[in-house]
């Protein structure tokens, strides 16, 4: 069977992936959710016109003539506050006076910043330059009017989407529920992290390295321990996974072909095998499919969960998991766009490359009009986390490629 290309591995993915089901939670509770429906401006953002500075609200043709030669000087015939009823109407030939916020007073064509004018020792303001109209005013719906879709369904709610429900006085929204990840580390040389080393052993990075990932991602881990290489307790462990409502399962190690690869032993056995081996380096050994708890009935109400079989090496681990599971977790989350941010930048050394496409890990730097890709002392190591630690970007070295030169540009994906 040939490799996927990552792409169609990816489509295949993500065609089981679908966002999960809507609950209402309070607005000011909301940051890093994803919006279920959109949110319509129940009246215009800001509801009234208003001044954009401290200054003085004219009538543009009163001061059309003026200049520091020869300014014009008007009286004050108002002065209107942030937060106080509207009780001034600019009288032609005159100003009034207003602070930032303040409902705008009738008539008023501008606003004129106090720096721009001269208050004079009678009460009298001069102004040196003409202004134009609009100037400094805010008008009524400037930000949203009555009735637009003010924040559309898919949005991540940051802090500029919660301060806009909290403008427009929306008090809950409706959002997409938060995955929750199982996560299954497999293997019998594995120990707890807190665990003293044993001859053979290592300690298990791969699921605290994974739980912070997933965390990271807007979702739920599930933490489910170690489970040595005996496809019976594997089994046990995902519907364990499942009646503990897990969304989204990832498993790590145990996805090739060897007689201890437990992960893909069951995925074929149960025939929920997807996707095995993606034309990719480092982590072709990987799978998808679904599974569904053991004692589930076979019919259409049953629930099934994606499963992505991860590598065991941990730096393999993390970058097939942000190729693979960051968007089908983002999918998961509702999001409208999955996709990772991407620039090109220039290769410090020349790279080689390889049959399979190569996800080559790098640090950019801003470097004059570009972005500098360094790999020299980072490392290529698919057990090395310290490699990640120096990284901040991965590059994209296409498949078939015998090497690129140092100095070409090649694009890169943000870490």
């Amino acid at each position: 069977m040939a490799d996927l290309a990552v792409e169609t591995a990816l489509e295949r993915i993500l065609a089981h992936c679908h966002p999960l089901d809507a609950l209402e939670i309070a607005s000011d509770a909301a940051a890093g959710s994803v919006l279920a429906q959109a949110v319509i401006a129940p009246h215009s953002l800001p509801p009234f016109a208003n001044a954009g500075m401290d200054g003085f609200a004219v009538r543009v043709a009163d001061i059309a003539t003026a200049s520091r030669e020869q300014p014009v000087v008007l009286p004050q015939s108002g002065h209107v506050q942030a937060g106080g009823p509207l009780v001034a109407t600019v009288v032609p030939g005159t100003a009034v006076r207003i602070m930032t916020g303040a409902p705008l007073p009738d008539k008023a064509e501008a606003v004129v910043p106090l720096e721009d004018v001269t208050e004079l020792a009678d009460g009298q303001i001069a102004f040196t330059r003409p202004a134009q109209a609009g100037r400094h005013i805010r008008p009524a719906g400037e930000d949203v009017l009555a009735g637009a879709v003010a924040i559309p369904a898919g949005t991540l709610l940051r802090a500029a989407e919660i301060g806009l429900l909290a403008a427009l006085g929306i008090p809950h929204v409706t959002v997409v529920r938060r995955p929750q990840v199982a996560i299954i580390s497999t293997g019998d040389e594995l120990l707890l992290p807190g665990e003293p080393l044993a001859p053979g052993k290592i300690r298990d990075a791969n699921a605290p390295a994974l739980a912070a990932f997933v965390t990271e991602q807007g979702a739920q881990p599930l933490p489910m321990g170690i489970v040595r290489d005996q496809p019976g307790a594997l089994r046990a462990r995902i519907d364990a996974a499942l009646q503990a409502g897990a969304d989204f399962i990832l498993t790590t190690a145990g996805a090739s072909a060897g007689d201890y690869d437990i992960v893909s032993q069951l995925m074929a056995q149960e025939d929920a095998l997807e996707v095995w081996r993606v034309n990719l380096k480092p982590g072709r050994p990987l799978l998808f499919g679904q599974v569904q708890a053991q004692a589930a009935p076979t019919d259409a109400t049953v629930r099934r969960v994606p499963l992505l079989g991860l590598p065991g090496n941990p730096a393999s681990a993390l970058i097939v998991a942000e190729l693979f599971a960051r968007p089908a977790i983002a999918r998961l989350r509702g999001l409208a766009d999955v996709s990772r941010p991407r620039t090109h930048a220039r290769l410090d050394v020349a790279l080689k490359g390889d049959r399979r496409r190569r996800y080559v890990r790098a640090r950019l730097e801003w470097e004059h009009d570009h972005y500098r890709a360094i790999t020299r002392g980072i490392g290529s190591g698919s057990a090395s986390l310290t490699t990640l630690v120096r990284a901040n970007a991965l590059l994209i070295i296409p498949e078939g490629t015998d090497e690129v030169p140092a100095g070409s540009m090649v694009e890169a994906i943000w870490l």
